[in-house]
């Protein structure tokens, strides 16, 4: 019986893992695209700033600049929160805890 009772808890905790990682590689996925999307809108900052010597439209260039900025910072707060709970996640593959613990 309690041969049978480890064999089930090394089981729910693998499967536990096992679903652990894979938010973990989906997180990194998208760290990996929201930096990618970083470093074009800072190319495009750069372009921007560059052609913004025409002073008929230096207006329109600002606020495509500003949305560019606005949306870089969200990309910003993206990553700070994805960074965060990878770190959640490696903790939680670090020190596996039983399924009923986690649900508390």
């Amino acid at each position: 019986m309690q041969v049978k009772l480890d064999y089930n808890m090394k089981r729910e905790n693998t499967m536990a893992l096992r679903g652990l990682a894979a938010v973990v590689v989906s997180m990194r996925c998208v760290y990996l695209s929201v930096s990618e999307r970083m470093v074009r809108l800072q190319h495009e900052n750069q372009l921007l700033k560059t052609q913004s010597s025409s002073s008929e439209n230096s207006q329109l260039l600002q606020s495509m600049l500003d949305d560019a900025n606005t949306h870089k910072h969200e990309l910003e707060c993206q990553v700070r929160y994805c960074v965060s709970r990878r770190l959640l996640l490696q903790c939680l593959l670090s020190f596996p805890v039983s399924v009923e613990l986690v649900h508390c």
